[in-house]
């Protein structure tokens, strides 16, 4: 197999990976509008102590984990459509429904299997969430090194969590 060969199969597939990258956005976009409505709520929320401050609170601090938690989610109903689009050569279609019978039995599997490494991203939310805390305005640049951090290792958990689930696809193919 040669690399131009495999670019021009991969060039076949192209529309069906951008269609299927369109449709897990707007999963995506959902959820995260759907969180946004409750964060309008909670902010609607006028207690000044007790449970109610602690629960309007939470619901705003906790977006950027919410949010994350939604790209997990999303990524777990589809998993397989990737490695199937490009594999299998399917069209969207017939890729998404294989995707979800391939899913019913390994859901919570899966699951664990993206939620780990996404899990290496959580202390840079922590970080870059109380930055202007910790820092107090002092050492700005030390921003841009919290982005750049947060790209490679968004980059190296997309890596392994596509890896993995493409290997797991194909050792469930050979099944």
């Amino acid at each position: 197999v040669s690399l131009w060969s495999a670019a021009k199969q991969a060039a076949k597939s192209y529309i069906h990976i951008l269609v299927a990258a369109i449709i897990m956005f707007s999963c995506y976009y959902a959820l995260t509008h759907l969180y946004g409505l409750i964060i309008e709520w909670a902010w609607s929320i006028k207690a000044q102590s007790g449970a109610r401050l602690f629960l309007k609170l939470m619901i705003i601090d906790c977006t950027p984990y919410i949010n994350s938690f939604s790209g997990v989610l999303v990524t777990t109903v589809f998993a397989f459509l990737f490695p199937i689009i490009m594999i299998e050569q399917k069209k969207i279609f017939p890729a998404l429904a294989l995707n979800f019978k391939n899913l019913y039995k390994s859901f919570w599997f899966l699951f664990a299997v993206i939620l780990v490494p996404n899990l290496f991203f959580f202390p840079i939310l922590v970080v870059r969430n109380n930055l202007s805390v910790v820092l107090d305005g002092s050492f700005p640049e030390l921003r841009l090194w919290v982005i750049v951090l947060s790209v490679v290792v968004l980059v190296a958990t997309d890596a392994v969590v596509y890896t993995a689930l493409t290997t797991y696809y194909l050792l469930k193919k050979e099944r």
